[in-house]
């Protein structure tokens, strides 16, 4: 089965791999350097650059740049670079004017290649949220559980009674879901340099205002994404001759649900908890007063119109970067089950506030969002992704 995916919001999915100053270049567009090719060609200037990188202060490196250290016949090799991807002009400037641990870029996945591409694990593993979200629908009791045990040690009882594995990890029954990495496409296509700043509401759990406005924190961390529009495609398998062996279910402690696993099931599961996520943002949205996050809400009544619109066969999922907590399997549930003592409780118990500002214990939870932002405004949220599972010919 053919499963095609179109990026809606800018996504990220990365390893833990950033550039700094040194490794690329911004002048209209973000340019990732490839030194190895300068110095191949000329050994002396390897050599060079690194006597000066060595006699340099920590101060002095601290601040400096790539365009400092080549020369403009250099840095207008095209075989110096990578790739180059574009970004606004407004981020562009904030990177290349950034100062400090500002300077870095969180890099996107890619594959040996070089080709960008989502990783099916990622996918695999937002679509694992969202079955638990489904099949956990009006069942409380697991959330009992949150009281006395670790988040962790939670979800992963939670994760061994939903998806049938409580003696043996190998008897999850989503093993019988094979979902692969996406195609590959050049990084010019399909990423773009944005920049990610936090909102944080000052609104209190009882719907009263905090002391401080609401604002954009003044940190930025500027992100490789996928862009909006970007097409991609996996393949994908769900092996019903497993689900449907009456031994295989015996041996492996599979129910009636886990055994009637399907595409379209699947699809649903995605579209309840979208749907839900939509109305949660929306609701956290409206309370904002000073900050403009008008983009993002905008996103959000569109993105719910498509969810409640969506054909059988076609889903909507956050993956990567920014699902945040209230959109993980204990986030929106936990807050449902538990009654708001039973939740402060919950928070303190688990440092779900900075230990020593347990004030923040009579805020709103999550108070925070991470939103992709141009200037002074937020344009979109990170990670959402539409999926429609097609029969492979």
């Amino acid at each position: 089965m053919r499963i095609d995916i179109e990026v809606l919001s800018p996504v990220h999915v990365g390893t833990g791999e950033t550039a700094g100053p040194l490794e690329y270049l911004v002048d209209g567009d973000f340019r990732l350097v490839d030194l190895s090719h300068l110095f191949a060609r000329n050994p002396t200037r390897a050599e060079a650059i690194g006597q000066r990188l060595a006699a340099a202060s920590p101060s002095a490196l601290h601040t400096m740049r790539l365009e400092e250290l080549l020369t403009g016949e250099e840095l207008a090799d095209p075989a110096l670079w990578r790739y180059r991807i574009a970004g606004d002009p407004a981020s562009l400037h904030a990177l290349r004017t950034a100062s400090g641990p500002n300077r870095e870029v969180r890099l996107a996945s890619k594959r040996s290649d070089g080709l960008a591409y989502l990783p099916g694990t990622a996918i695999k593993g937002a679509l694992r949220t969202a079955l638990i979200y489904a099949w956990s629908a009006g069942d409380s009791a697991w959330a009992r559980q949150f009281l006395s045990v670790r988040p962790r040690e939670g979800h992963a009882s939670i994760q061994a009674i939903l998806f049938g594995a409580r003696r043996d990890p190998t008897h999850d029954v989503l093993r019988a879901v094979v979902v692969g990495d996406t195609s590959g496409v050049p990084p010019g296509e399909a990423l773009h340099l944005v920049q990610e700043q936090v909102l944080s509401a000052s609104i209190r759990a009882d719907g009263s205002r905090g002391p401080r406005p609401d604002e954009y924190k003044r940190f930025q961390v500027y992100l490789e994404a996928l862009r909006p529009g970007t097409a991609l495609s996996l393949r994908g398998q769900i092996t019903r001759s497993i689900l449907v062996d009456e031994r295989a279910a015996r041996v492996l402690g599979w129910v009636e649900r886990q055994r009637d696993l399907t595409s379209l099931g699947l699809c649903a599961a995605m579209n309840r908890m979208a749907s839900d996520v939509c109305r949660w943002e929306l609701d956290y949205l409206s309370k904002i007063t000073g900050a403009d996050c008008r983009g993002v809400t905008a996103f959000y009544r569109d993105l719910q119109a498509r969810v409640e619109a969506a054909p059988a066969e076609t889903a909507y999922l956050c993956v990567g970067r920014g699902a945040g907590w209230h959109k993980m399997t204990a986030g929106m549930r936990l807050v449902a089950a538990l009654q708001p003592s039973e939740f402060r409780a919950f928070r303190q118990q688990h440092n779900l506030a900075a230990w020593d500002r347990r004030d923040r214990l009579d805020f709103i939870f999550p108070k925070t969002r991470k939103c992709v932002t141009q200037g002074s405004r937020a344009i979109a949220p990170l990670g959402w992704i539409r999926m429609r599972w097609v029969e492979a010919p």
